[in-house]
């Protein structure tokens, strides 16, 4: 066993290094006609590098051939690459062919997803050198022996890509019956749909070959197997190069394999592999299987020698509880005071790995601005970036885009989604600012796309129709990349460069933005060409769906400089580099190796491994060998893995960390980071401000003044109501922030019908019918009255007039307008709440004389300025009752509150109504005690009133006190003992509030503080 005692970096030497300086040493004369094969670019990069700085004399020599396995292979061929959209569209065009359809019977946003699938198997079939005649009749053979053996993963591809429904028949049944003429068409068997696929796989193969042969065009399967067929027949001499090295390659497919025998047999190629890492040279390590096979078969020059490494490098694993927090944790070993790496711009010797892609953009964040140079080698998806966050948003939104005569319209939840999405605010928040307030103000539910005409975001709402001819889908293609164009332009006029104007290459957000919209107008682009070239037809909604597919199998590819600065790189890209420092982030089980990392085929599991086609188990072996190659020639390496449980993966650390400590021995220093920090004391937030709150308390003059305007808060008097009261016994602090500050505790406008609106129109609709517009006072209504204003229809009137004005926020002239959506379903609940109050009142008029019996309504919703004085407290008080009114005008006063909520309408003791329990505080019955004070000090001729509590929602009518069982409707007077102890009980709190001491609320019920938008300022 070997332990970690690392040997300085100087004595370490990076394996292009050893290469480089093997062929420096042969001083071949004709070096350049070498030609040097990587398995990336990077890597050639790199070995340039060392290849130059590895030559002693001054005289010039010429550089040798550098390239990687895939452009070699194009370069024996000479065949151009198709892309991604024209390999799918040229696949398609062979599917409609062979099926007889048309691109209106089967479109293309349905193929792409498969399409993708059966390009990435066929591209395999190329490149493992398999009999596709033999590959696709196999399934066939298996289903004679009996066997069910499509895997579970193969089946979930199956309903997912083919949207094969397993349980039930669907019109995607017979999809690859099209093309093959087996199976009935009723059959829903996902073994008998799969066999159809398999029995076809070979005609759309054949036809898909000959289809980009046609063109001299190929995708990268075709290119290695015809590489292959064309490399052995060439005779050495007729080589381009007199010499191949194939440098840093593990796992190779059987066209690599084939191709590095036909160069060995013609004695022109050399080898080099890079297997030195101790943990290597343990045949119980999964990841030497195929290095180990492959320097057996294809061995290095004899007269190369290795470097050998014993040892293993300084070794820290860091446990940090989140994502982002890793990336903190970088920053700060790279920079400011608790540095601990020595980092260098000048010099690449430092190295971030990322095995989770999405920890990109919060590295880049956090990275601290004295880092100046960062080369980021990896592909970022294009799925993740803002501007296909837009466009996912823009499909949700025309997915659900519905037809309104001869127009379209859309839902406004999406087009508020839209319109307030990041990338929209920053560029042209100035043009959508108004109409979200006419949509908001107007509450308009469906927003029709005319709105938009006009507007730079107009493309964003546009509907193709199905008749329309390709020209309609080329000219929307065009327009969205205008638009992202237009945004590009946008960033770059307002982008301000971070660093100093001497920086080479200052850092910023620019290039991440500009990246990934560059990357949407070529997906637009190449979707341009194709749609013009084979004029296919589609939808706008088929053209979104097209590029989030598309967006899901591209990647941005980052450029930069590689030999300076800060390397960010994917674990593949790490393949033959040797850096001094290490970092690799996200070392979790799952994550690094990644479980089940595999891409979708529709080649089961069985057939893969008979054919030698790559599997899961390989791609964790690739892993493990990444991993102990990349650290093999490190001084330091920080092991970072995330340990929240919710963490995606796992937070389990990787096994490769188990295994550095348990089966080599490594000593490996740990350290968790906690994110979590006690606060030393109690958090409490009491502010005091006695000023403020004695401006509740002036006199009756400000009053008299105050009732002068219609709004008491432009004379500057500050007026507290029966709910400000309650909610300072609810939370003083609530109401400091409230109703001193001005913070507004409202919940954020609604798309539906909240309680507050609900009650708003009960309310006034029952006006309607107690207190119409032009009415005076008092005056009286009777039974009559109130059953002809239900039977002319005037009560639904009313109710869809109210819902309009306050739901529907539409202007006085379209509030007779019939109801839209969801206002249909609530009129019948507004109706019935409205009805229960009437019920009640045409029950007392049937008990109290009848026909002759009425109500002298004295007021309804009449706002009201005084100085009340409770005890010897006065303090500036407004109310308005919902209703005041007499029995047959002989009656006690009766003060009227409507309640659509579960509020309570009886109380055992007047401690009920001021307990800070909110569960248990009757704050209505608190809210009419105030009303009746208020109302019997503004009428010294009226003895006593009755406090009423109209509960809709559960058809009680009363405020009555005593027990449960026994409860009596009250009546309130100035000397009754019941007022007398409400009064004793309101002193206290109103003195509390004049004191200016507004403390965090009492109640201990969490449930209560949850749902308070103050909770962020309160921390309670």
């Amino acid at each position: 066993m070997t332990t970690n005692t690392p040997a300085g970096s100087a004595s370490i030497t990076p394996f292009l290094r050893q290469v480089a300086q093997y062929y420096i040493s042969k001083d071949d004369p004709e070096l350049y006609r070498y030609c040097f094969v990587f398995p990336n670019r990077r890597s050639g990069t790199f070995f340039l590098k060392e290849l130059s700085d590895s030559i002693l004399s001054d005289k010039p020599v010429i550089t040798p051939q550098v390239t990687n396995i895939t452009d070699f292979m194009c370069d024996i061929t000479g065949q151009t690459p198709a892309s991604q959209v024209e390999a799918l569209f040229i696949l398609y065009r062979c599917y409609l062919q062979l099926s007889g359809q048309s691109d209106k019977d089967y479109p293309f946003d349905r193929f792409i997803f498969w399409g993708n699938v059966v390009l990435s198997d066929f591209n395999e079939t190329d490149k493992y050198l398999i009999d596709p005649a033999q590959l696709f009749s196999n399934a066939a053979s298996l289903r004679e022996i009996g066997t069910d053996y499509i895997p579970d993963d193969v089946k979930e591809i199956l309903v997912r890509y083919l949207n094969i429904n397993i349980n039930s028949s669907s019109d995607e049944e017979s999809f690859w019956k099209h093309i093959s003429g087996t199976g009935e068409e009723g059959d829903s068997s996902v073994t008998d749909k799969y066999n159809s696929l398999w029995n076809s796989m070979l005609s759309l193969y054949n036809a898909f070959r000959d289809s980009l042969a046609a063109e001299n065009l190929s995708y990268e399967g075709k290119t290695y197997r015809d590489a292959v067929n064309a490399i052995k027949d060439i005779e050495p001499h007729d080589l381009r190069f007199k010499r191949y090295v194939f440098v840093g390659f593990n796992i190779i497919s059987k066209c690599e394999e084939q191709l590095f025998k036909h160069l060995r047999q013609k004695n022109v190629a050399d080898f080099f592999w890079d297997n030195a890492s101790p943990a290597l040279k343990n045949q119980g390590n999964c990841g030497s299987r195929h290095i180990t096979a492959n320097s057996v078969a294809f061995s290095m020059p004899h007269d190369f020698v290795p470097q050998e490494i014993s040892s293993y490098p300084a070794i820290r694993s860091v446990a940090v509880p989140s994502n982002i927090g890793q990336a903190q944790y970088v920053a700060r070993i790279l920079s400011g005071e608790n540095k601990e790496i020595p980092y260098s711009d000048d010099e690449p010797d430092t190295a971030v790995v990322l095995p989770d892609e999405n920890l990109l953009l919060p590295l880049i964040n956090a990275l601290p601005a004295d880092i100046r140079k960062i080369n980021v080698t990896m592909g970022y998806p294009l799925r993740n970036s803002d501007i296909m966050s837009l466009f996912r948003s823009v499909a949700r939104m025309h997915v659900a885009a519905r037809r309104r005569g001869e127009s379209w319209a859309f839902f406004r939840d999406f087009v508020k989604d839209v319109l307030s999405h990041p990338v929209i605010r920053a560029n042209y928040n100035s043009d959508v600012t108004p109409i979200l307030h006419k949509i908001d103000d107007e509450f308009i539910l469906d927003v029709p796309a005319q709105m938009f005409a006009g507007s730079p975001v107009e493309c964003l709402f546009t509907i193709i129709d199905e008749n329309a001819s390709d020209r309609e889908t080329l000219r929307f293609i065009t327009s969205l990349s205008d638009l992202a164009s237009d945004i590009r332009q946008s960033i770059i006029t307002g982008f301000t460069p971070q660093g100093s104007p001497d920086d080479d290459a200052p850092r910023g957000t620019l290039p991440l933005q500009c990246a990934f919209i560059d990357q949407f107008v070529a997906i637009l682009a190449q979707l341009h060409s194709v749609v013009l070239r084979f004029g296919i037809k589609m939808s706008e909604l088929s053209v979104l769906n097209i590029i989030e597919r598309l967006s899901a199998v591209m990647s941005i590819p980052f450029e930069g400089e590689p030999l300076q600065g800060l390397q960010i790189m994917g674990t593949l890209e790490t393949r033959s580099l040797d850096f001094r420092n290490i970092v690799i982030l996200s070392v979790n089980e799952r994550v690094f190796p990644h479980k089940n990392a595999f891409k979708p085929s529709f080649i089961p599991h069985l057939l893969r491994r008979a054919y030698g086609l790559p599997t899961v188990e390989a791609q964790e072996e690739a892993s493990t060998y990444y991993f102990y190659r990349m650290i093999s020639r490190a001084s330091n390496v920080w092991l970072i893995h995330n340990n929240a449980p919710q963490a995606f993966g796992s937070s389990e650390p990787s096994r490769f960390i188990r295994q550095l400590r348990q089966v080599y021995n490594v000593d490996i220093s740990h350290r968790e980071i906690s994110l979590h920090q006690e606060p030393t004391s109690e958090y409490v937030v009491t502010p005091h401000d006695s000023d403020k709150a004695a401006a509740y308390f002036h006199t009756d003059n400000d009053i008299a003044r105050a009732t002068q305007s219609d709004d008491p808060r432009l004379k500057g008097v500050k007026m507290l109501s029966a709910s400000s009261i309650n909610n300072f016994i609810n939370c003083p602090l609530q109401f400091y922030l409230q109703n001193i500050c001005g913070f507004n505790n409202d919940n954020p406008e609604s798309d539906f019908m909240d309680a507050a609106t609900f009650g708003t129109i009960v309310h006034d609709s029952l006006n309607d019918l107690y207190f119409p517009d032009g009415c005076t006072s008092p005056h009286n209504v009777s039974l009559q009255d109130i059953n002809r204003f239900i039977s002319s229809g005037k009560l639904d009137k009313a109710i869809k007039r109210n819902i309009n004005r306050s739901f529907m926020k539409r202007p006085p002239e379209r509030q007779d307008e019939p109801l839209t959506g969801q206002a249909v379903i609530i009129f019948e609940a507004l109706k019935l709440y409205a009805m229960n109050a009437i019920n009640q009142d045409r029950q007392l008029l049937r008990h109290n004389g009848g026909d002759s019996a009425f109500f002298q309504v004295l007021e309804c919703e009449q706002p009201h300025y005084l100085n009340l004085k409770i005890g010897d407290v006065c303090f500036n008080f407004q109310f308005r009752a919902d209703r005041i009114d007499r029995l047959n005008g002989t009656g006690p006063v009766r003060i009227i509150d409507y309640k659509t909520g579960s509020d309570k309408t009886s109380f055992a003791d007047i401690a009920e109504l001021f307990t800070t329990e909110r569960d248990k505080r009757k704050k209505a019955i608190l809210q009419l005690f105030l009303y009746c004070n208020a109302y019997l000090q503004l009428h010294p001729d009226v003895d006593e009133v009755q406090p009423i509590i109209y509960s809709l929602r559960n058809d009680v009518f009363k405020v009555a006190f005593g027990k449960s069982q026994s409860a009596k409707q009250i009546t309130i007077n100035r000397t009754s003992e019941l007022n007398k102890d409400f009064i004793d009980n309101m002193i206290p709190v109103l003195n509390n509030l004049r004191s200016g001491n507004f403390t965090q609320t009492a109640d201990n019920d969490d449930r209560h503080c949850s749902y308070c938008r103050f909770a962020d300022i309160c921390h309670k």
